[in-house]
């Protein structure tokens, strides 16, 4: 269509032009007419569209971060800076934090109905007997854990299980038979005589 529609500005371009020798129009705005009509032909173009580009199979391998420009603030002013109102952030409770990453870990480990509190009093009181023993004690404050699980703290840790047996049977059950189950709790009964936190009931 815009061919076609070149083709009758430039028929008229000619035509004007060629009939202006003979006749004298004496018409200002037929002149500006073919002016304007003879500068606007050179900038009718047409364009071949073509198809879109499939990007579908692109696959981003790698990136690569810069550097920005860093900028000093210097915080000098006069005044007190005025609090936030209304602020819904809450303080992080260590020990709720922990009991929660304990649960997590031995819901993991164990099988069957067991609720939080069953975990966390099984892990409580393997803690506690072990705590009782100094020796151990002792070779975990001084030793790295590799070196502490290999000195009398596995002995130790049998005989928490074995005494916990009427109290916490099923627990102590599958600890003493899953090789799995063993050598996790007892990565969560090091790291909570590590910590040196109490989980109060």
């Amino acid at each position: 269509e815009l061919d076609i529609f070149k083709k009758d500005l430039v028929s008229f371009i000619r035509m004007y032009e060629f009939l202006s020798q003979i006749v004298n129009y004496e018409d200002e705005d037929l002149e500006k007419l073919w002016a304007f009509i003879k500068h606007l032909i050179p900038n009718l173009k047409t364009y071949e569209t073509k198809e879109p580009i499939d990007v579908s199979l692109v696959e981003l391998t790698h990136y690569k971060l810069h550097k920005q420009k860093a900028n000093d603030i210097p915080l000098v002013g006069e005044g007190e800076l005025s609090g936030i109102e209304g602020g819904g952030a809450v303080a992080r409770d260590p020990e709720k934090e922990l009991m929660s990453e304990i649960v997590s870990e031995m819901n993991d480990l164990f099988e069957g109905e067991l609720t939080d509190d069953d975990m966390l009093n099984y892990a409580r009181t393997i803690r506690d007997k072990m705590v009782e023993n100094s020796k151990v004690m002792q070779q975990v404050s001084n030793n790295s854990k590799e070196q502490a699980m290999l000195g009398g703290f596995k002995v130790a840790f049998d005989d928490a299980i074995i005494s916990s047996l009427d109290v916490h049977q099923n627990m102590a059950k599958q600890v003493l038979s899953e090789h799995k189950v063993r050598e996790g709790l007892a990565d969560i009964v090091y790291g909570l005589i590590m910590k040196n936190i109490s989980l109060n009931d």
